[in-house]
């Protein structure tokens, strides 16, 4: 009896155990199904994805090779890769799981043996005493169960699962780590739809591209820069100081400090100006722009050769632009000493006070460069509102080949004009001493004394003057247009740039007033000025380099009220009203009146040197 009650009590605990256990393997199986699915699935997707990538491949093989292309081609490599981590972690847990089930498989087989030797010990002692039970049959034999152990949690599965936490930590901090590691390499790209067209299409953002130390030297740098700007000592236009308009509230700002490097560039004409000289790129921004290079954020195709370092003070700004279309794709802007945010758009209103309403806008933190080209450089507009912190950016670009040849054969006039000048000085300096000689020999021949040695002296540098006369008559022999310029421009110390053909028309005397939309300053009045004849807005191919074609001396200024009063002096400017550049658009219009002109043939036009935001310039012979 003994024996059948042990023997169902057991059948009856592994009828439960079973009943669990099948239960258990029934939801795990249903996981594993699951999970099996589901990378079938991703690895379907995967390959579709892999297949559209050939096609794409072979289209932009083909020649369809442009901004549109290479991006679906740089989101679908994306993707793929994201497939295939997904595949990984899905095939890990899959792995995982099926460990499990074999652990566990081994533990029931060793319970099960446990329990059979268990049973074996309790039964084997009550078969030797058989009569004695069947003799004693009226006994009722108290119920013996077997001993119920509490569930108890193994150490190895809570070391597990710590293990496991601290694993899915890692990972979490890896994936971070490998995000900003991304960012910072491959640059952080801006998407903001409007009218289903993204308009930051081209722009990224790349993060620490410099160091702090190396941060500070180019902060030190621009401050000493900026003090000697200040103080005269930096080359023609390097330094200057852009002013602003406050279109809502109509007042001028005091606006931002800018050195510019490699090229000038006319803000007032929105234009690029070999003519007029800056400073060459000094070795730090050489530096940089190797850095950038090395990191690849900028590529080696389109070295920049150019900077402009814009240093905004509080509540200075930068209005609403789209950089010139002849720099080439892409440039770039760096920001130091403070973050800002940008602002973009098609179109922007200004809301007062270096303020400007946009769809959108991006933070630019210290030390990040943003590098713009596609649809986000060339059609979108961006500005910098009124800043609450000191802030230096520096604008890296490359100049078109026109612009670079043109630049270096200005410098190089512009050093040997500098060389013959320092060489006029010391010749002057030279004749003075012969003349003192000759002065004090004079005095020795009169009062007597040793006048032979001064004789022979005197007699011996006058030689060597005359041989430096004829060398000085040489050099300007050679200088052929450049010396008959000087001299035909002497006297002559401003220059107006003027579109054709209206440089023609006030030559001729058919065109008796000049319009500008700003009055005449006073001390340009009754002074002669040079023409510098310019292609206005024409095609870069189609335009013609810039002369000098004659002088003009305006008497007077004045301002018209109205249109009325603008179309009754028709006659005389010869600007119908509906002109679409130059013609009556609400703005105010002044009239400068001609007194006398002057032809002069075509000449080179010399350095010049900006002269405010006018179309005025000053010359610099160097």
């Amino acid at each position: 009896m003994q024996q059948i009650y042990v023997a169902a009590k057991n059948n009856e605990g592994n009828g439960q155990q079973s009943l669990v256990q099948q239960s258990a393997v029934k939801t795990k199986n249903d996981g594993m199904e699951e999970l099996k699915k589901k990378l079938a699935k991703k690895e379907k997707l995967r390959k579709d994805f892999e297949t559209s990538l050939q096609k794409l491949q072979e289209k932009m093989q083909q020649g369809q090779n442009n901004n549109d292309t290479r991006k679906a081609q740089k989101i679908i490599s994306r993707k793929i890769e994201d497939f295939k981590l997904e595949e990984a972690s899905i095939a890990s847990n899959i792995l995982q799981q099926q460990q499990q089930q074999q652990q566990q498989q081994q533990q029931q087989q060793s319970a099960a043996a446990t329990t059979k030797e268990e049973n074996a010990t309790m039964i084997a002692p009550e078969a030797k005493n058989t009569a004695a039970q069947h003799a004693s049959l009226e006994v009722k034999l108290p119920p013996v169960e077997p001993p119920v152990e509490p569930p108890v949690e193994s150490p190895v599965e809570e070391k597990n699962e710590w293990v496991e936490r601290i694993s899915t930590k890692q990972k979490m901090a890896m994936k971070k780590k490998k995000k900003k590691k991304k960012r910072e390499e491959e640059g952080e790209e801006f998407y903001f739809n409007q009218r289903s067209i993204n308009i930051l299409e081209g722009l990224t953002l790349y993060h620490n591209v410099i160091s702090s130390t190396f941060e500070k030297e180019l902060i030190t740098f621009v401050e000493d820069a900026i003090v000697d700007g200040q103080k005269g000592n930096l080359l023609c236009n390097t330094f200057m100081q852009s002013t602003y308009t406050d279109h809502v509230e109509k007042t001028k700002g005091k606006g931002r400090l800018v050195l510019q490097y490699g090229s000038f560039y006319d803000y007032a004409n929105h234009e690029i100006c070999p003519e007029s000289l800056v400073q060459e790129m000094p070795p730090i921004f050489v530096k940089l722009i190797d850095q950038l290079i090395e990191k690849r954020s900028l590529p080696r195709d389109v070295r920049p050769d150019t900077a402009i370092v814009n240093v905004y003070r509080i509540g200075d700004n930068i209005p609403p632009h789209v950089d010139h279309t002849d720099y080439p794709r892409p440039f770039s802007t760096l920001s130091l000493l403070s973050t800002a945010e940008m602002k973009f758009g098609e179109f922007m209103r200004p809301k007062g006070k270096g303020l400007f309403d946009a769809p959108c806008s991006k933070t630019l933190p210290t030390r990040s460069l943003l590098v713009l080209q596609g649809y986000g450089a060339n059609i979108t507009k961006h500005c910098i509102p009124r800043v609450s912190e000191r802030r230096i950016s520096i604008t890296l670009r490359k100049m078109p080949k026109w612009a670079a040849d043109r630049t270096n054969q200005y410098r190089t006039r512009a050093m040997s004009e500098k060389e013959q000048k320092k060489e006029a000085k010391i010749q002057n300096v030279r004749e003075l001493v012969v003349e003192k000689n000759r002065a004090a020999t004079k005095k020795e021949e009169k009062h007597g004394g040793s006048g032979k040695s001064y004789v022979s002296s005197s007699s011996s540098s006058s030689s060597s003057s005359s041989q430096q006369r004829q060398q000085r008559q040489q050099q300007q022999q050679q200088q052929g247009q450049r010396t008959t310029r000087n001299r035909l421009l002497t006297g002559i110390d401003y220059a107006l740039f003027c579109n054709s053909p209206f440089d023609e028309e006030m030559l001729s005397g058919r065109k008796t007033i000049e319009t500008r939309g700003y009055a005449l300053a006073p001390e340009l009045t009754n002074v002669k000025i040079a023409i510098i004849r310019c292609s206005g807005k024409a095609k870069r191919e189609n335009r013609k380099p810039k002369k000098v074609v004659g002088w003009i001396i305006f008497q007077s200024s004045k301002k018209y009220k109205d249109e009325q009063s603008w179309k009754n002096d028709f006659d005389k400017h010869g600007v119908p009203a509906g002109h679409p550049e130059y013609g009556w658009n609400g703005r105010p219009k002044y009239g400068w009146s001609v007194s006398s002109t002057g032809r002069t043939k075509e000449l080179e036009v010399p350095c010049t040197e900006q002269y405010g935001k006018t179309s005025f310039r000053k010359l610099c012979f160097l």
